[in-house]
């Protein structure tokens, strides 16, 4: 019988852990809300258009700023996951993005874990480019290194991002990232070491759109987000 172990407190959600070769494991949706950072022309973000908790994101022309080198003035959202999350009874978290649609410009799209501050080397991100599928990872504060490419995602896609929990130091290193365009369909990848080297112990998540220059802007639709964290064996 599966016995439920509790992992995380956000959204009250348990995960029951296997015992013997039972037991499943379900994925925990992320709520995005109003933006936890604007841009820095925060216009760029069409707040009346957007509806995130819907799935619905709309940017106008300009620059949304980018995720590094440096603290990220990208337009980012956060949430809480568990401030004392047990980076020893976990092996590791994943957390999946999917969209429906996408603009066609050079937008990138980050996912990742943090301990809930935005600065460089607080947690770690996987990557892709809405243009043209372009698939990386690195560290929050760098720019992603590329594996890879998927395809466009302006006709919709998905990606995952798996993290090692760290137990000696309390905190995600360790990226793989794997994504799919819808249409045209096709696979990118990348994975990296990582070692976020000002990381403090809780869990957070973010997400996050940039550029690296002025675009001319777009819609995001049916945008989805949810997480796993995977319990050892024990």
């Amino acid at each position: 019988m599966s016995q439920f172990y509790p992992l995380a407190n956000y959204a009250g959600y348990q995960f029951p852990q296997s015992s013997g070769g039972g037991g499943g494991l379900s994925f925990t949706s992320l709520a995005l809300g109003s933006p936890s950072q604007l841009p820095p022309v925060s216009a760029v973000y069409d707040a009346a258009s957007s509806n995130p908790a819907a799935g619905t994101i709309v940017v106008t022309s300009g620059d949304l700023g980018n995720i590094g080198p440096g603290t990220p003035d990208c337009l980012l959202w956060q949430g809480g996951i568990d401030a004392s999350f047990d980076w020893q009874a976990n092996s590791h978290i994943i957390m999946r993005f999917s969209c429906t649609a996408a603009p066609s410009g050079a937008y990138i799209m980050y996912l990742g874990a943090f301990d809930g501050t935005i600065g460089s080397g607080r947690g770690i991100y996987g990557s892709v480019q809405t243009s043209n599928g372009a698939t990386g990872a690195e560290s929050m504060g760098s720019t992603a290194v590329t594996g890879a490419n998927a395809d466009s995602f302006v006709n919709g896609g998905n990606f995952a991002v798996v993290m090692q929990c760290d137990g000696d130091n309390d905190h995600a290193r360790d990226v793989s990232i794997r994504s799919e365009s819808t249409n045209p369909n096709d696979f990118g990848r990348q994975t990296r070491q990582e070692n976020p080297s000002s990381a403090g112990t809780g869990l957070s998540f973010f997400f996050a759109l940039g550029t690296t220059t002025s675009r001319a802007g777009g819609t995001w639709s049916g945008v989805s987000l949810d997480f796993l964290a995977v319990p050892i064996k024990s």
